[in-house]
């Protein structure tokens, strides 16, 4: 049976015995394809959900939104790409097509981001097993990022008049925040803080 795992091995290795220098780790290039095939064909599949429950302008908002506050706000890696898959899939294409038809009023929007900024102070940024933030200065740095970027996503909520993107930018906001808390991390029991099972570096 053809798996992720054995082309990723074989495409490494091939690449590996056409260079001249063989010292490159098979292993982490071997991980490094797994992990690009498995996102590519996740991110397939929801392109393929989009385009069948006709959500494709709301879900490529909530993603970038989303993608957006991910580069800062860290959150959970999930074990196993169908899980993962399937995880990403009911909260994306789900989130979409609420947004279709579900309007935020203004106190809604204001609870929303009061309820979003207190938890991402409280707890972002996230870490993983795979990457512990070990650095203090670069987690109170990565904080204060996500905090701005919310407080732009906010004004946006409130400045914008079309109902159905501020939906999409505060659905995706709620999923970035769900990915952080302790009890998300509880709930897949994956090992949360992992920073503190290392040494403080600096960068």
């Amino acid at each position: 049976m053809i798996t992720y795992e054995k082309i990723a091995d074989k495409i490494s290795s091939k690449i590996i015995n056409t260079l001249d220098d063989k010292s490159m780790d098979r292993e982490k290039l071997s991980y490094g394809l797994l992990v690009f095939f498995i996102n590519i064909t996740k991110l397939i599949i929801l392109f393929i959900g989009a385009y069948f429950f006709n959500v494709m302008p709301q879900f490529l908002i909530i993603i970038f939104s989303f993608a957006i506050m991910r580069l800062s706000n860290f959150g959970i890696h999930l074990r196993g790409s169908l899980l993962c898959t399937l995880v990403s899939f009911i909260s994306f294409i789900g989130s979409a097509l609420i947004c279709k038809s579900f309007k935020f009023n203004i106190y809604l929007i204001i609870i929303s981001y009061i309820t979003f900024i207190i938890l991402t102070y409280m707890y972002a940024p996230a870490d993983t097993e795979g990457n512990p933030l070990c650095n203090t200065k670069q987690r109170k740095k990565f904080k204060l990022q996500s905090l701005c970027k919310l407080l732009i996503f906010f004004f946006i909520a409130l400045l914008f008049n079309n109902h159905m993107f501020v939906s999409c930018i505060i659905l995706s906001n709620l999923i970035s925040t769900i990915t952080i808390l302790p009890i998300t991390y509880d709930l897949f029991k994956l090992s949360k803080n992992n920073y503190e099972l290392y040494e403080e570096y600096e960068p």
